[in-house]
């Protein structure tokens, strides 16, 4: 039988960047020699004025002076790698034209040359820029980009319960522009990437995230995905757990007995607590043989077995009924109507007005001395009854409180005795009708009606003290005509 659930935090990275990209568009010629030309050549020390009088024997050199010149000035395609290249600095002059100065004093980036292996010139000066976020799922080691089906939050209570890894993997600068290399392939709504697209820069605030960055996982933040784990009550006395959708969370869970003892105890401290809090602990042993086995769940999330349930029964002696109110105690079963017994309060109209009605029948005009905690009522008068009883965690060496639920003959007789309690005070106060006028106390005895009503399904209870309290109020209005009238 279900016991409880626990609400889990599975913790997740994720890294939100500002990306550089472009979508290439094709070398020129001269532009495909030039950059060919400085990657390529062996002598960093000639200039590319040599190399292409020696090795192309172009003469010629005002168009490719020009296009060296809008590579590096225009198109930044091509940078002045200064601090590597004080040797050939050494041998070129600030008067001299780029097309002059030694090739080794150019750079040429990891993503220009890969655009032009693929035919394509990269160009800083058509640079894009989007926001991405990278996010990690560091149990599985699955990373995504952008996935707006991904429900994370990143903002969590200091005494939530969060689930991490036992083993987190470093994640590089590589990783993410391979991640991008791989989502660019797949076309969706958010994707603003294509085929051709190359990515340029990476960067974290003011933090450029390169190719061989290793300290990735610094710049990681902490969200979290809520997970439910369901505990269950087996034949053996013993705590199964299962989580809903995530089977390797659940296979994490089962490998480790001490995530498995945090949860039990996380489960036990809460529960404890507002049973402390909000229950009377001060239990009457049941004899077994009126409980049903296997009937046992958190006494503050008792879910009905039974089909459409209308009506549930509290008794206040047990629980609060503020904390009911409050924590929305048993609100989950979807009932029609909330009746609490051996209540310190009566009734009041404005309990009535709410989304559901809320009747109070107190200790004093109808109590109920049964040990019970709650009673469930469907539409067709089937009942559901539990109570509070101490439970042996035999395999855990453990005990507990849990809501344990009688037998169907109790929980029939119980509802039988309460209805005939509501008729009895109804009957009490229709004999005495001239009194309860006078006591301004014919708002109870409509709520009285109204419950009994509810509960039988019908409307006779109310139709009968309307008709005796019309005949009442004509016999004080027109005395003489009744009196006259017996004759």
């Amino acid at each position: 039988m279900k016991l409880g659930i626990v609400k889990v935090y599975k913790n997740w990275k994720k890294l939100s960047t500002i990306v550089g990209y472009q979508t290439p568009k094709r070398p020129a010629f001269f532009q495909y020699v030039i950059l060919n030309a400085i990657a390529n050549y062996p002598d960093k020390e000639k200039s590319l004025a040599n190399i292409l009088r020696e090795e192309l024997q172009v003469f010629n050199l005002k168009i490719y002076a020009e296009c060296l010149k809008d590579l590096i000035e225009k198109e930044n395609t091509i940078e002045i790698n200064s601090q590597g290249s004080l040797n050939y600095l050494a041998n070129s002059y600030a008067e001299q034209e780029w097309i002059d100065r030694a090739i080794g004093i150019f750079y040429i980036s990891k993503e220009a040359l890969q655009a032009l292996e693929k035919g394509y010139l990269l160009s800083k000066n058509n640079n894009r820029e989007a926001t991405i976020d990278f996010v990690f799922d560091i149990f599985t080691n699955q990373r995504y980009i952008n996935n707006e089906h991904l429900m994370l939050i990143e903002k969590i209570n200091n005494n939530d319960l969060i689930i991490f890894p036992e083993y987190e993997s470093n994640i590089t600068g590589d990783d993410l522009f391979n991640l991008l290399e791989e989502y660019k392939t797949k076309p969706n709504k958010y994707n603003m990437f294509n085929n051709d697209t190359t990515f340029t820069t990476i960067r974290k605030k003011q933090e450029e995230i390169k190719h061989n960055s290793d300290q990735i996982n610094k710049l990681l933040t902490d969200f979290y995905e809520t997970k439910e784990v369901v505990l269950t009550l087996t034949t053996f006395k013993d705590i199964k757990m299962q989580v809903m959708n995530d089977k390797n969370l659940q296979e994490v869970i089962d490998n480790n007995i001490n995530l498995r003892t945090k949860i039990l105890d996380y489960f036990l401290t809460a529960m404890t607590k507002d049973l402390t809090t909000d229950f009377n602990l001060n239990i009457q042993k049941i004899a077994p043989n009126t409980l049903e086995s296997d009937y046992q769940q958190d006494p503050r999330h008792i879910t009905s077995t039974l089909i459409n349930p209308q009506f549930l029964v509290i008794n206040a002696a047990n629980v609060n009924p503020k904390a009911v109110l409050n924590h929305k105690y048993y609100f989950d079963n979807d009932v029609r109507c909330i009746i609490f017994v051996n209540a310190e309060q009566s009734t009041e109209l404005s309990d009535l007005t709410g989304s559901i009605p809320i009747f109070y029948l107190s200790k004093t005009t109808c109590p109920i001395h049964d040990h019970f905690l709650t009673l469930f009522v469907n539409d067709k008068n089937e009942t559901e009854c539990y109570m509070l009883q101490p439970t042996e965690l035999i395999m855990l060496n453990r005990q507990i409180i849990t809501a344990q639920k009688f037998l169907p003959d109790y929980s029939r007789l119980l509802f039988k005795k309460i209805l005939q309690s509501l008729q009895t005070l109804l009957k009490k106060d229709q004999e005495n009708i001239y009194e309860t006028i006078h006591s301004n106390k014919v708002n109870d005895l409509f709520i009285y009606c109204y419950l009994i009503d509810l509960l039988n399904q019908n409307e006779n209870a109310f139709d009968n003290i309307l008709k005796i309290l019309v005949l009442v109020m004509f016999k004080i209005r027109f005395p003489f005509y009744t009196s006259v009238n017996k004759f």
